[in-house]
């Protein structure tokens, strides 16, 4: 809740960055879509199926969208 805003930061990042959140959660789904649109190597991965907690309320979907940007 007291986190920094790092979205300038972010912004200027030149390097690739894969956000991943719940589809269901509107908050962060909207603030992510404005960090990736137009930026070449950012991008924006949500999870269907899953709120804030993505990782618990789709565990398969979740660790999918981790390995395969290592990949």
């Amino acid at each position: 809740a007291r986190q920094r805003d790092l979205s300038t930061a972010l912004k200027a990042s030149q390097t690739p960055v894969r956000f991943v959140v719940g589809a269901d959660d509107g908050k962060f789904s909207s603030l992510l879509t404005s960090l990736t649109q137009g930026h070449p190597i950012h991008e924006l991965r949500a999870i269907p199926q899953a709120g804030h907690r993505a990782p618990w309320d789709n565990p398969p979907e979740f660790a999918a969208a981790i390995q395969d940007f290592f990949v």
